[in-house]
């Protein structure tokens, strides 16, 4: 570990320092950084270690010369990266909340309005979809979690639509080649989003992509597929 940690200072001392001339800067103040590392209990079960506080990095910031130490945050600490909320915890019920949030907002908006119907179709795809939806590559939100994100737009939408409320779920989100109304069903895109980013990380050379295959060669050996 302290091996990693020196590794780390060394590559984020000249990634400032590039920031810096050219034109960019880095808010030290607002670093930090996360240690994950894994231990195993007395059965043998991996677990991930526990934070220490003693874990930190020292940066100049070439403003003013002045050294400002960053600290690393617990592994269970959730933080947030372009518009999605990262952490290795099983639920992450922060990132349902902030979307619960987009998709109340969304909802309220949706019933207060007074708009065609063809509006209220491309308002569920092009706003509602795309707000939602957004960090669902990257998330592992469970199908209940993801049903009440979409349980109270679903009946507004319908009924701007001229549909009964009550429509059943295999119409409302079948293909309209098979008579369904063809919308786009959460539980199912967060799916296609998952494997369309392994797909992806899998056909770009680079950190990602090795630990992506070690994962999948030891899923396959384990399972006995290799």
């Amino acid at each position: 570990i302290e091996d990693v940690i020196k590794r780390t200072q060394h590559d984020a001392q000249p990634w400032n320092d590039i920031l810096k001339s050219t034109g960019g800067t880095l808010n030290l103040l607002k670093c930090f950084f996360q240690v994950i590392t894994t231990t195993f209990s007395r059965n043998g079960a991996p677990v991930i270690a526990a934070h220490d506080k003693s874990w930190y990095i020292d940066i100049v910031d070439r403003t003013d010369n002045s050294t400002q130490r960053v600290k690393a945050i617990s592994a269970y600490t959730p933080y947030k990266s372009l518009g999605t909320i990262q952490g290795i915890c099983t639920k992450q019920d922060d990132q349902f909340e902030v979307q619960l949030a987009k998709a109340t907002r969304l909802y309220r908006a949706l019933a207060c309005s007074n708009v065609s119907e063809t509006c209220v179709f491309i308002h569920w795809n092009a706003c509602f979809v795309a707000s939602v939806a957004f960090p669902l590559g990257v998330c592992h939100l469970s199908n209940t979690q993801l049903h009440n994100l979409q349980k109270k737009y679903i009946p507004v939408v319908l009924n701007k639509m001229g549909f009964p409320r009550t429509y059943a779920q295999a119409i409302v989100f079948g293909p309209t080649t098979h008579g369904g109304i063809g919308s786009i069903d959460l539980r199912i895109e967060q799916g296609i989003m998952i494997v369309t980013e392994i797909m992806r990380t899998l056909r770009t050379p680079g950190h990602g992509q090795d630990l992506l295959r070690i994962f999948l060669r030891t899923f396959q050996h384990t399972s006995g597929l290799s």
